[in-house]
């Protein structure tokens, strides 16, 4: 036997495993087999953490996991000395099938070769087959991992270092933010320091957002430094008082008491002493404030619950982020997110 016929037989051997492994994974084609798959989610509150997963059972011919199964792999064509114009576009179970039988019923053209060339020539058919054989097991693992135990913890681990890392990154309170992410300065009653805000002693007033909306949905994101009394936190237009007491809650804003958890605002609702949470809003607190006003609503999301706090805001002119004293305060706020 020559070089040449050696060399064929060898590599010949290579793609007739392949055949084997085609063979063990068309012979599930057509069981229903239970499919664990795993779907990635996102949560609306980095605070809570972005993402998670969820395990789903799902049953699935074994045919239909051969068709799903897709991915780009990347061939060593032979020169096409004998015009056997084969296709080695490989993206799938079939073509990998295909290529697989094709490249079987040529290689024996190859022998015939000075030996120098064609050496190089099927050394590029033990590449082929090699590479092939490789997605094959890829394939052929799939039906076995069905049977073996489930990855979700596998897989929650792994979201659980990229979560932790962005809940750091939103609770560092270095974090600079662009102008969109500030409060309103200069201003009487407070001093603000990059996104962080301190009653000053002895002031009263209305602490606002640099920006206000009329339409969109928008999420304000607060820590609560310290709260040693009264401090209501809502949304209100830029004509709100931005120094005097608002005792009497006669000037426009719709806001909540975090002292109490009690709900309060001017016109239209009043002075509408309604209690939304029965709770006092303490330092350490994560506090959403959510602005829809497209339907028109107010919702405060306390340490991660939504509370629905107002219906149908008259939006006639830009709400803000309002954060609003009614006595001497000694309370530190600041953003945190948008």
């Amino acid at each position: 036997m020559s070089s040449s016929d050696e060399l064929v037989a060898k590599i010949r051997a290579i793609g007739c495993i392949n055949r084997e492994i085609i063979e063990r994974i068309d012979s599930m084609a057509s069981e229903m087999l239970q499919c664990k798959n795993y779907y990635v989610q996102q949560k609306d509150d980095p605070l809570k953490g972005l993402f998670y997963v969820e395990e789903v059972i799902e049953n699935s011919l074994g045919s239909t996991i051969c068709e799903n199964w897709k991915k780009s792999i990347s061939l060593k064509p032979p020169l096409d000395l004998f015009n056997d114009k084969l296709d080695y576009n490989c993206q799938s179970y079939k073509d990998m099938v295909r290529l697989n039988e094709s490249l079987l019923s040529i290689i024996d053209k190859y022998m015939f070769l000075d030996l120098s060339r064609a050496q190089i020539e099927l050394q590029k058919f033990k590449i082929n087959f090699e590479i092939i054989q490789t997605y094959l097991g890829e394939v052929d693992m799939t039906f076995y991992n069905l049977s073996n135990d489930s990855r979700l913890t596998f897989y929650q681990t792994e979201l659980e270092e990229i979560n932790q890392g962005i809940k750091e990154l939103f609770m560092n309170q270095d974090v600079i933010f662009g102008p969109k992410f500030s409060w309103q300065t200069p201003c009487t009653s407070h001093i603000v320091n990059k996104n962080r805000a301190s009653l000053i002693s002895g002031q009263y007033g209305c602490l606002l957002s640099n920006r206000g909306y009329t339409t969109g949905v928008h999420r304000w994101s607060l820590r609560l430094i310290t709260r040693t009394s009264t401090c209501m936190v809502g949304v209100a237009p830029d004509t709100v008082s931005r120094s005097g007491s608002v005792n009497n809650y006669n000037t426009n804003g719709f806001y909540m008491d975090l002292n109490t958890g009690t709900l309060y605002s001017g016109p239209p609702f009043s002075y509408s002493n309604r209690t939304l949470i029965n709770r006092g809003i303490n330092g350490g607190s994560i506090l959403i404030v959510i602005l829809d006003c497209n339907s028109k609503t107010l919702t405060f999301n306390v340490d991660g619950t939504d509370y629905l706090a107002y219906e149908n805001l008259p939006i006639t002119r830009n709400l803000f982020l309002a954060c609003y004293y009614n006595t001497i305060s000694v309370s530190e706020i600041e953003f945190i997110y948008m």
